[in-house]
């Protein structure tokens, strides 16, 4: 719950301030540009009582749970309204966005850039833009790469454009998504960031030299998941409002990429099939040119692409939390969620594609609204399938399943084919619904 609401350093009335309060974050799917978070929020106000405040200024909003937006205000409409006693009333509705929002108008590129990898370039064009706070998540050394690694850009010249449409285009050529935090925090994140389980690194490591089994090598603790993992967030079914859709649909699917890489006119490409698709589904032909260096780069992601993509895929409509609903630590872990995190929507109605059904978190809708004179809230989280973002299972999600042998399953199966019903085993489960 929304319960203090500062603008332009003011704490404004509760009183005043209407029930329809609504905050997005996040993208309402995998592969979508930038979007930067937005709020909206109506406020009450006196004859008499025109405030000050106007463009430009900070709107804060802040619960139990923690901040749930910062930003500048960009649009103000005022109307009027008379009240129960035959006063009139101003009723201003306001409306503010992140900093993402400031990036499209923010030209840099006032000094050439080097070849580099894509997330030193994230970094460069965010430390050029002048916002207040910004991370690049999936930079070389924070983990060990299991798919969507970094990828090498092309040097750039001298060229000012909007630090925002810069990023758009870097984003674009590598999968990457570009968001801003309620805290008010601009991020780069690749797909190699949104891994499900990190492996133990030497940083998670608090003792000393010392302390370690003087037996013990580095490759007895390779396999321990490191403490920086973040685990799905279970939702069991009855904490949702309404039955998810279900969605298969063929728009998704791709099984003819080209991808434009490096500095020659025109431009090489690498073109990447799947033939199994292509039968199925008919050619669904995709062309990217992007400011990738070299082949490898290019090979990785046209790979990325087809194996992602080729084949179909169910996928889940918007779900909507019923946040009343739920006991504290999930609702503050709910309401904590950003894009790229991971939940598991558990019991699904059948028939169904899945029982459990894990997804990545791409955005979300927060409303709190007004109800029988209660205020009530509720989130709608935008999902995708973790396919997308390169997160599989690994043979060691099956370790507690009985029979699962390599040569239990059909010979003509890929890794990608895996019942993702399956992605955590069943003590794990427990655990994380626990």
């Amino acid at each position: 719950m929304i319960d203090t609401v500062t603008l332009d350093g003011l704490a404004l009335d509760s009183c005043y301030v209407l029930a329809e309060v609504t905050v997005l974050h996040g993208r309402r799917q995998f592969g979508e540009p930038t979007a930067a978070m937005s709020a909206t929020i109506r406020v009450e106000v006196p004859a008499g009582s025109m405030p000050s405040q106007g463009i430009g200024v900070i709107l804060y909003l802040d619960g139990p749970a923690g901040r749930m937006f910062a930003g500048r205000v960009v649009d103000v409409s005022l109307e009027h309204f008379t009240r129960n006693d035959g006063s009139v009333w101003g009723l201003f509705t306001v409306t503010a966005a992140g900093p993402v929002a400031a990036l499209g108008v923010r030209r840099i590129g006032d000094v050439p850039w080097p070849e580099e990898l894509d997330t030193a370039r994230a970094g460069r064009i965010l430390a050029a833009s002048g916002v207040a706070s910004y991370r690049v998540e999936g930079v070389p050394g924070d983990f060990t790469y299991t798919g969507g690694g970094p990828l090498n850009v092309l040097a750039r010249d001298v060229d000012s454009q909007p630090a925002g449409g810069l990023l758009d285009e870097l984003a674009s050529w590598t999968s990457a998504a570009v968001f801003d935090t309620p805290a008010g925090e601009v991020v780069y994140q690749t797909l190699a960031s949104r891994t499900r389980v990190r492996p133990f690194r030497w940083v998670d490591y608090t003792g000393t030299w010392s302390g370690i089994g003087a037996t013990v090598l580095w490759s007895d603790i390779v396999g321990v998941a490191s403490p920086a993992s973040q685990y799905p967030i279970v939702l069991p079914c009855d904490m949702v409002e309404w039955e998810p859709r279900w969605v298969l649909t063929e728009a998704n699917i791709l099984n003819h990429v080209a991808i434009g890489y490096g500095s020659a006119e025109p431009q090489a490409t690498v073109d990447l099939s799947d033939s199994a698709s292509i039968g199925a589904h008919n050619v669904r032909y995709a062309y990217l040119g992007t400011q990738l260096a070299g082949l490898d780069d290019a090979i990785e992601q046209a790979s990325r692409l087809i194996s992602t993509r080729a084949r179909q895929r169910w996928e889940l409509d918007e779900v909507t939390v019923a946040l009343d609903l739920l006991p504290p630590e999930l609702y503050a872990a709910v309401l904590g969620l950003t894009c790229g995190d991971q939940v598991v929507l558990q019991g699904l109605p059948q028939p169904a594609p899945a029982v459990d059904w894990p997804a990545v978190v791409e955005g979300w809708t927060f409303t709190q609204y007004g109800q029988g004179g209660l205020l009530s809230e509720r989130i709608s989280l935008s999902l995708s399938d973790p396919l997308l973002s390169v997160i599989l299972p690994t043979w060691d999600d099956y370790w507690n399943e009985p029979g699962m042998t390599w040569a239990a399953h059909d010979p003509d199966w890929m890794w990608a084919d895996m019942d993702w019903d399956l992605v955590l085993p069943a003590e794990e489960r427990s655990l994380w619904a626990a």
